[in-house]
């Protein structure tokens, strides 16, 4: 029901909101955009991607509950990816998005049963407004960790107000460039940048093997071990 200025009286159970929006979902799915202006079908389409990306901080929420109250164990999984990946069959690679973005937005609580803020506060803030989605959130969410340790925790919360603001008006991928500045400038000789630092950004990734048995490799090494990796290169790169 609407009252007579337009806004919409909706329920507070949450379980009433997601059967009327699932509702509202089979009903638009089933209308038909023809008769629509092309005016109007840039608004819907606009409507539509403020509606995705607001749903992206729904799902980091109810995840975040899932989390903290180990829910996932009802349905028979030992952690909330298991619980995406098998129990939502969202598959390995979106489970690990959607956790990272959870991470990045969501609402924790800590051992003391307190609420605690995202970590992320005004990347948060602007997924809820619908400003931005999943995907900027992720690139912000790869900046910020590579700050370095050494750089004040006031100067990090600016820098991710900055790039949520930033993300307005860019792609993701446009946004990634950004970040590429600011850490130069946060940086610029890479003298804040120290062994911790370093050894919280390594990573390797080996894919699973394809039908011809190759696995795909991706990863940051330090510059220990890229010397380290070089020689052993060097190594099979010679002759015989």
């Amino acid at each position: 029901m609407s009252d007579q200025t337009g806004a919409v009286d909706l329920p507070e159970n949450p379980a009433a909101l997601l059967a009327l929006i699932e509702a509202a979902g089979a009903k638009l799915t089933a209308a038909s955009l023809a008769p629509e202006s092309e005016q109007a079908l840039l608004a819907h389409a606009e409507a539509a991607e403020r509606i995705r990306r607001r749903w992206d901080g729904v799902t980091a929420g109810l995840l975040v509950e899932v989390s903290d109250r180990n829910a996932h164990r009802t349905a028979g999984y030992l952690n909330p990816r298991q619980y995406l990946a098998h129990g939502l069959r969202v598959g390995t690679g979106e489970a690990g998005r959607r956790l990272r973005l959870a991470e990045t937005i969501g609402r924790f609580s800590n051992l003391q049963g307190e609420t605690l803020p995202p970590r992320a506060s005004a990347t948060a803030a602007a997924v809820e407004e619908g400003v931005i989605g999943a995907g900027h959130a992720l690139v912000i969410s790869s900046v910020m960790a590579k700050i370095p340790g050494a750089i004040s925790a006031e100067v990090k919360a600016r820098a991710e107000a900055q790039l949520a603001e930033a993300a307005a008006g860019l792609s993701p991928e446009e946004l990634g460039k950004v970040g590429d500045r600011l850490l130069a400038h946060l940086d610029p000789d890479g003298q804040e940048t120290d062994h911790a630092d370093r050894q919280r950004q390594r990573s390797l990734t080996i894919s699973p093997q394809d039908r011809q048995l190759m696995s795909r490799v991706r990863g940051a090494f330090t510059p220990e071990l890229r010397a380290k990796f070089e020689v052993i290169l060097t190594a099979w790169a010679a002759p015989g």
